[in-house]
């Protein structure tokens, strides 16, 4: 009798597990549709990025204030995530730095901090790539002008 109401109430839990995880599923399904939404809402000029201004003007949406508040982020944090997800510092994000961002900072301020380092770190690695074209260009450039 024992095995048979633990059998049960294990069957009930499972149950349960698997219609918290659909739940969820379906919340993070929405949510992504809506950030997408928003990203073509905010996108004025039609080009799939968003520039640092169409942010900013989609940041007066209510609506956008209460789901960044709901992540726990308000306004300026939200802009701080916009300039962390633009690796390429351009001022102008994609969909999908867009919605890497928001997806990353949903666990947490803590995740927003290594968002931000992790993008960071992207920045400085491209800056030292950019530093060692600069010195095969003047070394090249030298040895050119040795030459003669």
């Amino acid at each position: 009798v024992t095995g048979i109401f633990v059998e049960q109430i294990m069957g009930a839990s499972d149950s349960d597990g698997d219609h918290l995880l659909k739940a969820r599923e379906q919340e993070l399904a929405a949510q992504v549709r809506e950030l997408r939404d928003w990203f073509a809402q905010g996108d004025d000029d039609g080009d799939g990025c968003l520039s640092y201004e169409e942010f900013e003007h989609l940041l007066e949406d209510e609506k956008v204030q209460l789901f960044f508040l709901r992540m726990g982020l308000d306004t300026h944090e939200a802009i701080a995530l916009f300039h962390a997800v633009d690796a390429d510092d351009s001022d102008t994000i994609d969909i999908d730095e867009f919605l890497f961002g928001v997806m990353r900072v949903r666990s947490g301020l803590k995740a927003m901090d290594m968002l931000s380092l992790m993008f960071d770190i992207q920045r400085m690695g491209a800056a030292i790539e950019d530093m060692r074209e600069v010195q095969r260009t003047s070394s090249v450039a030298l040895v050119t002008a040795q030459s003669f």
